[in-house]
């Protein structure tokens, strides 16, 4: 290796030519994590690169040091009796400038900005595997990093990975509103500080709309994905629609299935969607594709009980069923096929309270996948520990169950029996209310994301509003036809109704 100048050192450690040695010494730490050879065991022509690499910040570190050791160790003499010479005094003028300048901290660049340089290195030399892990890098360590974002989605398009880029695409827009919104707000005065009461919050939903899509039937169940870009329904008529809401959401899908639908849920990226029919046969819907993806069908396990209630794993490789029957099941979505396998029904230890099953089971799943509520026909309601296959608790109702609901943080539990809504909190002490609104059966219940108040409708034509802490109704809306289906994410309502039209809430 030939010997490296001064200059080329500094452009090799990326630190500038008045910087310190603990400046130094902190990018040579840096950069020797960053291009250590084990980092490409898997890549052999990147493990040569980086064990040159590697020579190379060694030597450069080496020869640095020793350059600013011998700046700052020269000999401290008295002054000298007689004037020194002219050329003296300038090499020693230069000397002490250069001991001054390089005692000061230089601006040296953060680690992210180390990975996000190497992962445009890569890229100009065809690398897309090892930038993609660079800007993950640097993403982990600097989560709003715009422009790692940006670099990424263009990487993930280069290789073709519509998954990855439409989520960057994502995470690019909202942090680019943020940056909007923190420009708006430096150059205003700060506003007074608003009160996110439960009435507030309602008062906004003044309106009937739509509506946005119909199906030839009740509708059967709403979802939103976790993006809030699209919204899913499935009526008594065999479609699945699914509706964008944003501009950036692709455009409408729709499919026809061969049995009765009974439940729907959604994945957290928005990709895929499963439909329960009342047979017992699920289905994977890719909305990438536009097509089933798989079907899950294990009829002759549970003699074709309808699918009542969906929830996708968090990790996204499973799903969680629940039954007519009361059987849960968890599927493993890569091998089509059921890992997990028990019934509700046959735990039953107390002759008194009766598992629920039937037809009109009513069953939710807990977004973490953990736990499940199941109540029905049988007057009874249950809690479900899902990783452990066991009943954790159990209530005895007097009434049948016809719809139930939990909020997101799992403190509140609304059940509707006839038309009235009882309401269980655990927190800040157990209560349970009976609220009483509806002139009719209540059809559906949901709760909004920051568990403050809760929607209900039914029979009666109305959406009725109710604050989660007072147990107030605070709103009635007239609806066109019974509500049969409600879901909010707390800045949109969409109500589904027995004549399959799906109407928006709004102002």
């Amino acid at each position: 290796m030939s010997q490296l100048t001064l200059t080329q050192c500094y452009q090799l450690l990326e630190v500038q030519a008045d910087a310190s040695i603990e400046a130094v010494k902190l990018a040579y730490r840096q950069l020797a994590k960053v291009w250590h050879p084990d980092r490409f065991t898997e890549d052999p022509e990147l493990c040569k690169i980086a064990e040159a690499k590697l020579k190379q910040i060694n030597a450069a570190y080496r020869q640095i040091k020793e350059h600013l050791t011998q700046i700052g160790t020269q000999p401290v003499t008295n002054q000298p009796s007689q004037p020194p010479s002219p050329a003296t005094t300038q090499g020693t003028t230069a000397r002490a400038n250069r001991v001054r300048v390089s005692s000061r901290p230089g601006p040296a660049r953060s680690p992210a900005q180390i990975f996000y340089g190497y992962a445009i290195d890569c890229m100009a030399r065809g690398s897309y595997t090892a930038a993609q892990n660079y800007l993950n890098d640097a993403i982990r360590l600097e989560p709003d990093y715009l422009a790692a974002y940006e670099l990424r989605y263009e990487v993930a398009r280069r290789k073709g990975s519509d998954y990855l880029a439409r989520q960057d695409w994502q995470k690019i827009q909202e942090l680019q509103r943020n940056r909007k919104a923190r420009q708006k707000s430096s150059a205003r005065p700060p506003a007074p500080p608003a009160t996110n009461t439960p009435e507030s919050m309602v008062d906004r939903f003044s309106a009937v709309r739509g509506p946005i899509l119909n199906h030839q039937g009740p509708v059967i169940a709403m979802v939103f994905e976790a993006s809030g870009l699209r919204l899913g329904t499935i009526g008594h008529d065999r479609w699945l629609q699914l509706q964008g809401l944003d501009a950036a959401a692709n455009g409408p899908q729709s499919r026809q299935f061969e049995g009765e639908l009974t439940a729907l849920a959604a994945s957290r990226d928005g990709y895929l969607w499963a439909i329960g029919s009342a047979n017992g046969v699920i289905w994977i819907w890719d909305g990438r594709r536009q097509r089933v993806g798989a079907t899950l069908d294990e009829r002759w396990l549970n003699f074709g009980a309808g699918i009542n209630a969906l929830r996708f794993a968090p990790d996204g490789f499973g799903l969680w069923s629940v039954d007519t029957q009361g059987t849960i099941c968890h599927w493993d979505l890569k091998a089509g096929r059921s890992t997990l396998r028990w019934s509700a029904t046959e735990q039953q230890c107390s002759a008194e309270v009766h598992a629920p099953q039937g037809s009109d089971l009513n069953a939710v799943i807990s977004a973490c996948g953990r736990s499940a509520l199941l109540g029905g026909q049988s007057c009874g309601l249950q809690l479900l520990d899902l990783q452990q296959s066991k009943i954790q608790r159990r209530w005895s109702l007097s009434q049948p169950v016809n719809a139930l609901a939990w909020s997101p943080d799992r403190r509140a539990i609304a059940l509707a029996q006839g038309a009235t809504i009882q309401l269980s909190l655990a927190s800040p002490k157990p209560t349970t209310q009976l609220l009483r609104g509806h002139q009719g059966p209540v059809r559906a219940i949901a709760f909004a994301p920051h568990n403050t108040w809760f929607l209900s409708t039914g029979d009666d034509c109305t959406l009725q509003f109710w604050n989660l802490s007072t147990d107030r109704l605070l709103k009635t809306l007239s609806l066109p036809a019974p509500g049969r289906a409600v879901v909010t994410d707390g800045k949109r309502i969409f109500c589904g109704l027995e004549t399959g039209a799906v109407m928006l809430i709004g102002e």
